[in-house]
């Protein structure tokens, strides 16, 4: 009888591999590291004097009502084909190409955002906030091109925009802290653990300050500076990620559940966990059943799969399969 393998939806163990809503609760980050470089300003912890501990700090992700960062850009920029930018029939109006164009340069810039995602949620590179920014600069001229009906619907694009952004920073720098505190023993040189500590320190106050850019009456171009805070936050939260990496090594773990017979062949339900600080960095594992000299590959990749969504504003418009 033929022994043969079900490879059940791998797990991935580092904190990238929670769910939206499990990261959408307010987490407690320390501020009780060294002075840090780059975004802390004099008197709070990651940019102030030796020793100076700047208290507790809550990080909050925000919900969106189209649940992901991706998706809330991509139907943020589709607005745009609310707006009345063709000109009439026979007319030419330096306005009207002013706002095509600025329409135009947004639609590439979300675009180029897009790219440099992970998950429909995750920023992988500095890329996507910089886009972002570019997008809320096109944003601000196309404002000053359109009527003040169509300047209402811009300013909702740019807010809509800027919340994905938002949030894309806070779920790194959320992860990050999970992951500092999971591996606090493998932390043990105390200027290891400054280190990652003093990072999340600078993420913070980056946040912080991206939060005082975009008061109640930001517009397109204040959005647009507070995008560079959320980029430096991002990259201290990755900052923070490299430091616990360096101390750490992958782990990978099988789980086997009960066997049971199918069509003449005992079947053998096989799960792999893989505890890593970045988990999604990896595509599969080869496994090898007992009696079976034959590798068989578990996907690692877990999230959604298909192409990555396009914002295409001129219309008005997952996990991995178990094998046997």
């Amino acid at each position: 009888m033929a022994t043969s393998m079900i490879a059940m939806p791998a797990l991935a163990a580092g904190p990238s591999a929670g769910t939206v809503n499990e990261r959408s609760t307010g987490v407690t980050i320390q501020g009780d590291g060294p002075p840090g470089h780059g975004d802390g300003p004099p008197g709070q912890n990651g940019g102030g004097p030796p020793g100076h501990d700047r208290g507790d700090a809550n990080v909050t992700v925000p919900e969106l009502e189209a649940n992901t960062s991706i998706e809330t850009a991509v139907n943020a920029t589709e607005r745009l084909g609310e707006l009345d930018l063709e000109p009439g029939e026979n007319e030419t109006n330096e306005a009207d190409e002013s706002a095509m164009t600025a329409a135009d340069e947004t639609v590439a810039a979300v675009n180029a955002s897009l790219q440099a995602y992970r998950h429909l949620e995750y920023a992988d590179s500095r890329e996507a906030f910089e886009r972002y920014a570019d997008a809320q600069r096109a944003l601000a001229e196309l404002a000053e091109a359109v009527d003040e009906d169509d300047e209402a619907i811009v300013d909702e694009i740019g807010r809509d925009l800027y919340a994905a952004s938002d949030r894309s920073a806070r779920l790194t720098v959320v992860d990050a802290k999970s992951v500092v505190a999971a591996n606090d023993e493998e932390l043990r040189n105390p200027g290891q653990r400054q280190a990652a500590e003093s990072a999340l320190g600078n993420s913070i106050d980056a946040l912080e300050r991206a939060d005082d850019t975009v008061g109640t009456d930001a517009g397109p171009a204040d959005r647009a500076n507070a995008a560079t805070h959320l980029e430096n936050a991002w990259k201290h939260g990755e900052r923070a990620l490299d430091k616990v990496e360096k101390n750490t090594e992958p782990a990978l773990s099988l789980s086997q559940n009960r066997a049971f017979e199918r069509n003449d062949s005992v079947v053998v339900p096989v799960q792999a966990i893989l505890d890593d600080v970045r988990p999604y960095a990896y595509n599969e594992a080869d496994v090898t059943v007992d009696g079976n000299g034959t590798a068989d590959d578990i996907s690692l990749i877990a999230g959604e799969s298909g192409p990555r969504p396009r914002a295409e504003p001129r219309s008005s418009t997952s996990d991995p399969n178990p094998r046997t």
